[in-house]
């Protein structure tokens, strides 16, 4: 007989995990949410007050006892992302892992393998693929109606943005970089989807820390500025990309800049039209010559979390190794923004 539920644990209950994961995973009919896992001692209690049917844990290997165990769901700093997905695989455990999915290509090609060796899932948090308004996006794209995409252009430009000066956020032994790997990821991952899967041959890029990263300004709320801000990762990055199949690739992206207006797009140009994606929101179509045929200022539906959550323990409980954020599948952007610190010497 088949499990009706999967038993679930979270690994990391910072600001994302309790504002986005665990809400989610509370929704899901097919969850069964029961441990919770955060080195922070005071978060746990609080945890505990408002979810007490679930277990907690200061350490998360606690869990590796849990015979009922079906996935964790890990929301940790990225450089123990690998680290603790191997743990778990290893012990037959599936896997979710937020964002960027490892330190760089190299360590989540080598996590990939060990999932598929072991017969375990191993899904990424990508959550734009489950945007409603991205998935209206892609069928445009991939209908033809705009033509053969020739370029995207994406900006991903933030003057407050900056996730606490001198936190585990802004160090590259922590996060795996800056700016480029918090956002760019999500943009990256979104063409690639959108394009169906692209393999980019050549990148060039630069990535810069400003002033104001040195100087704490510009931080994003809610994120703790240390007093002794020490960061060695970029908080402004610009580039250009090729991809096998002749399609080129410029973006630009801030945690920090001095324009209070922000710049979130992706623009996919066509030789028969465009459409502008405006991050998770909506778009805009356009054709020939520039008229504007359609826009969806906000066809979001507001539950892409929800869905690639869902996604997940679906894949559990189906044994499916192949849904839309499948490690595997969304590799591309990964490799990318390998090419672009490369080519930056980061």
């Amino acid at each position: 007989m088949s499990k009706e539920k999967a038993v679930i644990g979270v690994i990391g209950c910072g600001k994302k995990a309790c504002s986005a994961h665990i809400p989610a995973l509370e929704k899901l009919e097919n969850v069964n949410l029961k441990y919770l896992s955060d080195i922070n001692t005071q978060r746990l209690r609080e945890l505990k007050e408002k979810y007490p049917q679930c277990e907690t844990f200061a350490d998360y290997r606690e869990m590796f006892s849990c015979a009922d165990l079906d996935g964790v769901v890990i929301c940790t700093h990225t450089n123990l992302h690998c680290k603790i997905a191997k743990e778990f695989l290893l012990r037959g455990v599936d896997v979710f892992t937020e964002k960027p999915v490892a330190m760089n290509y190299e360590e989540a090609l080598e996590t990939a393998r060990i999932a598929r060796e072991n017969g375990r899932v191993f899904d990424a948090g990508v959550c734009l693929r489950f945007a409603s308004s991205l998935e209206k996006v892609r069928n445009i794209v991939q209908s033809g109606e705009i033509g053969n995409v020739y370029h995207v252009s994406c900006r991903f430009r933030f003057s407050k943005s900056i996730p606490g000066a001198g936190s585990d956020y802004t160090k590259k032994s922590k996060s795996g970089g800056g700016v480029l790997i918090d956002l760019g990821v999500h943009n990256f991952d979104a063409i690639d989807y959108c394009l169906g899967g692209v393999k980019w041959q050549s990148a060039f890029g630069k990535c810069i820390s400003s002033p104001l990263m040195a100087s704490g300004e510009n931080s994003k709320a809610g994120y703790v500025t240390e007093s002794e801000i020490k960061s060695d990762v970029e908080d402004y990055a610009f580039g250009i990309a090729q991809s096998d199949s002749g399609i080129s690739l410029s973006f630009e992206g801030s945690w920090a800049q001095n324009i209070g207006d922000e710049e979130k797009y992706i623009d996919f140009l066509g030789d028969k039209g465009a459409i502008r994606f405006n991050y998770y929101r909506g778009y805009t179509l356009w054709g020939k010559g520039g008229e504007k045929l359609k826009e969806c200022e906000n066809c979001y539906d507001g539950k892409m979390y929800e869905n690639e959550l869902q996604s997940f323990a679906d894949d559990i409980l189906k044994r499916r190794f192949d849904s839309r954020n499948a490690v595997e599948n969304v590799l591309s952007s990964a490799q990318l923004i390998d090419m672009i610190y490369a080519s930056s010497g980061k």
